[in-house]
């Protein structure tokens, strides 16, 4: 992966943790081969310190560095020297930092945010807007603490356990670093600023818009159906709209969460049968809107029953597939009241 780090420290009070800390980042990328973008060799800076740590392990290493132009010397340039073996690319931005850290983010894959003001808030600010995840540090507070605030569910979201999470409040030595390269690679396998893929949404929304003409054309009669078959016809058309509001509901509430094909066939499933449940238990009178057994419609003429109970078992089906909790918990209760069977064990 490329890896950018963005932060800074002023606070004497954290001055040789955050150079710690940084020096780690840095050993544990390089090891793990890691391509890092950095910006300054500032000692303020984390990215002096990040580097300090990817120069302390043998082998060739990769550095990127991202500067605005006009400078008068070139960031690192005795390191270079030293360190024939890491290779040193320097991109020039025009602009301020802000625009260099804009440009560091588009040619990153992930980045981590620590400590720092404007700077570190700017990018944890414009990271989103690229699409590119950003692990933000609450170990030294700064700008990068009310990151971790605003964005730890999106942590959670992208696979970032628990414990690894609780790990990442405060900086452990020799652990945090693991923790923390394991977490850039949640992010970068389950970004959760990845814009959605279209095509998905365009198959649901056809499949959607084919259901509901099924359905017109059943009611309406625009075919010569069997009446009775009819009626069950528009009770699993609907129970599989109920499905698919749902699921658009749910990717509107987690617009980068996926929609696993396995959950959706489970929903469908279970909306099926739930809706042939609820539509018996109307047909014996067990959901009371007549108080008596309701007869399906047995001939085509018999437009005015028909349309009733389609109605009916349409809403039934739409009930089902939406409402899934509350549909298994009313057919539950009824088949349990019915036949004296405690269905919370079945």
């Amino acid at each position: 992966m490329k890896v950018l780090v963005v932060g800074s420290n002023r606070s004497p009070e954290w001055s040789l943790a955050f150079a710690s800390a940084c020096k780690e980042l840095g050993a544990a990328l390089a090891a793990e081969g890691h391509t890092v973008l950095l910006g300054s060799d500032n000692p303020t800076t984390a990215d002096a310190h990040v580097a300090e740590g990817i120069l302390s392990v043998p082998g060739t290493h990769k550095i990127v560095i991202h500067r605005p132009e006009g400078g008068n010397q070139l960031p690192f340039a005795e390191d270079r020297i030293k360190h024939p073996a890491t290779q040193f690319l320097y991109r020039t931005t025009r602009g301020d930092w802000a625009a260099g850290h804009i440009h560091a983010l588009m040619e990153a894959d992930v980045a981590i945010l620590i400590g720092g003001a404007r700077g570190v808030e700017r990018a944890g600010y414009s990271a989103p807007c690229l699409t590119r995840p950003f692990l933000a540090l609450p170990w030294f507070q700064g700008a990068s603490e009310a990151l971790w605030g605003e964005h730890r569910k999106l942590y959670e979201q992208a696979g970032i356990s628990a414990d690894d999470l609780a790990s990442l409040y405060v900086w452990t030595p020799g652990q945090s670093a693991k923790v923390v390269l394991r977490s850039l690679q949640a992010l970068y396998a389950n970004n959760p600023f990845r814009r959605p893929n279209p095509v998905p949404q365009l198959l649901r929304l056809a499949a959607i818009g084919i259901l509901i003409w099924v359905w017109i054309s059943l009611f309406l009669e625009f075919w010569a159906v069997n009446t009775q078959g009819s009626v069950f016809a528009l009770l699993f058309l609907s129970a599989l709209l109920g499905t698919g509001l749902r699921t658009t509901l749910k990717v509107l509430g987690q617009p980068s969460a996926p929609v696993e094909l396995r959950d959706s066939a489970n929903e469908v499933t279970v909306s099926l049968i739930l809706a042939f449940g609820l539509c018996l238990l109307y047909l014996v009178g067990g959901i009371v809107w007549t108080g008596n057994f309701v007869p399906l419609p047995g001939e085509a003429s018999d437009q005015g029953a028909f349309r009733r109970v389609g109605i009916t078992v349409s809403l039934l089906g739409l009930f089902a597939g939406f409402s899934v909790e509350e549909a298994a918990e009313r057919l539950r209760n009824w088949l349990s009241s019915t036949f004296g069977t405690n269905t919370t064990k079945i």
